[in-house]
């Protein structure tokens, strides 16, 4: 047998799609045509699965064959097969790659043997000569000893007679050097050989026989370089590459060809993960949420030496801390054929895992798992949703709007105390929660069915029934998935302790700042707030808050409607506010806005 380095250095080369002498998907779901099997067609069956299995009725053997032409040149022959058992000598399978006669016994032949009593059961490789079995090569000891026995198989064939196996345990598309070895007689065959499938098997194996995806081939040169498909924060020190074929250690394991941005630098140590076409990157610094890191990588090759030079970026995604994620929307009386959802909104500046997120709904005590994979990056919005089709139709939801479909708990279109929720495998944490009461919504609006509520405001407690509105007309009820329609980015209270954060507003408007906010900040706890609203003569309109207790910052709301629940006419008015502390401080503001027509 040759050594491994040599077929490192001399012999590997990838492939490609090339010219098939034989081919055989079984994805026409009969073993008559395309190609022709003949023996004991009758014991097989192609599975719902659109695979070859065993179908027979007693225990016995079966064996079936198709013709085709051997090229004279380098082969590759692909195969996959699977035992749902541990093999044996009598429950055994012979795949027979060539064949110069169809009775198999009396041919000249090379054929793969899956299995045999104990537990050393790997495939081999035999020669049959004259009535006579060589063993020519073989592979891992116990890899097929075990229920399923099942590999994907690649064996190529050069014109100077090197073997070189590949496989994968798994049945995946990415294949490890198995063994080599050196036998060119099988280039000596006639021109017309057989593919065949033999099965020996006792009365508890007649239908756990599996054959898929075979193949030969000519062997033609790989010219196409690798691909990066994929990278992955393993933790907080190490990122996975995932590229489309095994990759050559030689180029692929020095921490000079990669390079990543933002003080991040080479990696110190570099090595291949579970297998050849993953490759680990540790980093001695800390890979840190909320950064979008770039990884340049130069040089890169496959065994074929074909080069790659590329660019990806990658970030690290974390679990949410308390008020990382708000609840930023919620409908609870959805359209007929529609769902509720709910949308999260990410304030933080961490790129957010929201897998395993929990939504609870306390006042039924139900709650819901997502159960998909999902990174929110920071100023992100997600809606969710068991029917997500019906949002995107029903409101018409631009390009970049997010989405995804779960189950959500039952919520009551009256009022819901809902909760988000995470278990970080020590405790249950509190992300942000919200007591939707149906009254919350714009009190002009006759029919609620359908219509959204929305956050006016992103920061802050949700648990304020004055940063939720109705979402606007004009937006069609609802934003799933996007910014909010009444979304207000107006100032802010750092410099003053009461502020107006619109100087205007048109309660006619829907979409369009439909209401005051009044944004306070405050150096210390407990004040009490009175807010009067008067018309520009000076006579009261509206009395907003009577002693209502503050905390340190947040906003109140004036939706435009006077003391009689009506709105108020176009014009300037003023906002008088008393704050009052029961350490006998008191201070007064008097501020003015402009309530206008459409704006």
């Amino acid at each position: 047998m040759w050594l491994r380095y040599i077929f490192f250095s001399i012999f590997l080369v990838g492939s490609y799609p090339g010219y098939t002498q034989f081919n055989e998907k079984f994805d026409d779901n009969e073993l008559l045509a395309n190609p022709l099997w003949n023996g004991n067609t009758d014991h097989f069956i192609v599975n719902s699965a659109g695979q070859l299995q065993l179908n027979a009725t007693v225990a016995g053997e079966s064996y079936i064959f198709s013709a085709y032409n051997l090229l004279k040149d380098s082969l590759e022959i692909d195969l996959y097969f699977k035992m749902t058992f541990d093999p044996s000598e009598n429950n055994v399978s012979y795949i027979y790659i060539a064949a110069d006669n169809e009775n198999r016994l009396e041919s000249n032949s090379y054929y793969l043997k899956l299995g045999e009593n104990g537990t050393n059961d790997n495939i081999q490789l035999y020669r049959y000569e004259n009535g006579m079995p060589t063993l020519l090569g073989s592979g891992a000891i116990s890899a097929i000893s075990k229920d399923p026995a099942q590999a994907k198989l690649k064996i190529r064939i050069t014109r100077e007679g090197m073997w070189l196996f590949e496989t994968n345990y798994a049945g995946g598309n990415v294949l490890v050097s198995e063994f080599e070895l050196m036998d060119d007689e099988i280039f000596n065959f006639p021109s017309q050989v057989y593919f065949g499938i033999y099965c020996k098997y006792t009365s508890t194996r007649l239908k756990n026989f599996f054959f898929d995806d075979i193949s030969v081939k000519k062997w033609e040169r790989d010219t196409v370089p690798p691909q990066l498909v994929s990278t992955k924060v393993l933790d907080e020190n190490h990122v996975e590459l995932t590229f489309s074929e095994r990759m050559n250690p030689v180029s692929s394991l020095r921490t000079d060809i990669y390079n990543v941005n933002s003080n991040l630098g080479n990696p110190t140590v570099v090595e291949f993960g579970a297998e050849e076409n993953k490759i680990i990157l540790e980093f001695s610094q800390k890979i840190l949420s909320g950064i979008e890191y770039v990884l340049n990588i130069t040089g890169v090759s496959d065994y074929s030496n074909n080069l790659l030079n590329t660019q990806a970026s990658f970030f690290f995604a974390v679990e949410p801390d308390k008020s990382d994620l708000i609840i930023n929307e919620i409908l609870t009386d959805p359209f007929v054929g529609g769902e509720d959802f709910i949308e999260l909104y990410n304030r933080s500046q961490k790129f957010i895992q929201v897998k395993n997120l929990i939504i609870r709904n306390e006042s039924k005590g139900e709650e819901k798992i997502i159960n998909q994979d999902k990174i929110l990056r920071p100023g992100e919005y997600i809606s969710i949703s068991k029917n997500i089709d019906f949002l995107k139709t029903q409101y018409v939801t631009p390009e970049n709007a997010s989405f995804i479909q779960n189950e959500l708990p039952t919520l009551n279109v009256s009022d819901a105390h809902i909760k988000l929720l995470i278990n970080n495998g020590q405790e249950i944490i509190l992300i942000d929660e919200f007591e939707y009461k149906e009254e919350y919504h714009f009190n002009l609006l006759n029919n609620t069915k359908g219509v959204s509520l929305e956050r006016i405001q992103l920061t802050g407690e949700s648990n304020n029934p004055d940063v939720w509105h109705s979402a606007s007309q004009a937006s069609g009820f609802a934003t799933p998935g996007y910014k909010n329609s009444n979304l207000i980015s107006g100032g802010d209270a750092e410099n003053e302790e009461i502020t107006l954060l619109n100087k205007s507003f048109s309660p006619y408007a829907q979409g369009f700042d439909p209401f005051l906010l009044i944004g306070y900040k405050l150096k210390k706890n407990g004040f009490l707030v009175s807010i009067k609203i008067f018309d520009i003569e000076g006579f009261p309109v509206k009395t907003l808050t009577q002693n209502l207790l503050l905390g340190t910052e947040g906003v109140i709301k004036w939706d435009g409607l006077n003391d009689e629940n009506s709105i108020v006419k176009m014009g300037w008015y003023i906002v008088a506010t008393e704050l009052f502390h029961p350490d006998g401080e008191t201070r007064h503001f008097k501020q003015t806005v402009v309530v206008g027509d459409k704006l």
